[in-house]
Formats: structure tokens, sequence, C-alpha cells
């Protein structure tokens, strides 16, 4: 749960092609993807172990974002082929939750909290709308991991454990400062990272 203290660590994990490429040119949020759990945004968590899980999955199968690709005059080979895609990394932000707090959002309870099933079908419909492409003006939205269901069409299953939050606007990315990007092995232990 997102807890009004003046700052909290939060984390993005991709792999190190991406982590360089924001390093360096900053959160291109026109870029992210539309059809996701809460709409076009920039999606960090504060536990470090789902971030370092999604760090893994990106590294494995890191599909090409062809506007990224184009606006860095690489081609489709080159991508595929560099040596980062298949890094596993990290990036660690700092967040102002004051200020965050003080921007347009929605926090959604998580399935944990009681009060999630007074809400559980209004996250649900939420998620399904903002996957078929639905454009929100929110500039933040915090809440669970949804999934639709393997045989029910329509349907979100929401995780018990995994948590998100979206950074839809240029003003919630300004609440994040103090990037850090650590370079993970393929083998690496969740306490081992190797700054970038």
């Amino acid at each position: 749960m997102l807890l009004p203290f003046s700052k909290i660590r939060v984390y993005h994990g991709t792999n190190l092609f991406s982590a360089m490429i924001i390093k360096q040119y900053g959160i291109w949020l026109t870029l992210q993807r539309k059809t996701t759990d809460f709409g076009k945004g920039f999606y960090v968590t504060p536990t470090i172990n789902q971030a370092l899980q999604w760090a893994r999955e990106k590294s494995k199968n890191s599909p090409i974002n062809k506007k990224i690709v184009k606006l860095l005059a690489m081609s489709n080979a080159e991508y595929e082929h560099h040596p980062y895609t298949k890094i596993p990394a990290l990036i660690q932000f700092d967040l102002n939750m004051f200020q965050l707090l003080l921007l347009h959002g929605l926090i959604f309870p998580l399935p944990d909290n009681p009060l999630w099933n007074p809400y559980e079908r209004q996250v649900a419909n939420f998620v399904y709308s903002c996957r078929s492409g639905w454009a929100h003006a929110y500039d933040f939205i915090f809440g669970p991991i949804g999934t639709f269901h393997y045989t029910i069409p329509k349907k979100i299953i929401f995780s018990q454990t995994k948590n998100q939050l979206s950074l839809n606007s240029e003003k919630a990315i300004h609440c994040l400062s103090n990037m850090q990007v650590f370079s993970l092995s393929a083998n690496f232990q969740y306490d081992q990272f190797q700054t970038v």
C-alpha cells in the first residue's frame, strides 16, 4: 500500500538495454504501451522481489518496441542481437509521495485489504477498460496486478501478492528522483547487484 511518507523507494525491472536508454534519455512516457492494466504509463513497484522477477522476464523475452528502435535509428536485428537485451536490470528510484499524492490519482485496495471485496468489480472493470485501449486522465494509479482468466473471457484475476504503481503523466514521472541502474547477472541473487 502507498503511505504518505515523504519518500519511498520504488523499482522497475527491465533489461539492461532499456535501463540504459532510460538512464541516458529519461522516461519516454509517450512510447509506453497503451493496453496495460492501468493504461499507458511507466510502471514501478515498492516490492523489490517483484521487480527482480520482471527484470528476469524482460531479459528472456523483450519484444521490439518499433517506436524506440526507430528513434534510436536501429534495425530490428540490431536490437534483437544487442547483448544488453539479454541482461536483466533493476532501476531504483526515490518517489516523493507527498508530491505524488497532490496529483489526480487512484489508489485501489489490494486483495488482502478488508476493503477489497466491495472494490474488486470496480477494479476489474477499470483494468478491462484500460487493456481494451481506454485512455483515462489520472496522473497515477496504484493497485494489484491483473491477468485475464484462462477460460472465462473478459474476467480479470488479481494477484494476491503483486502490486503496481502506474505513473501516467509527466507530473507523476517528475515525482521520481535519484535513479540508480543495477545490472544483474543471469544467476543473480536478490542481494547481489552491480551498479551501472
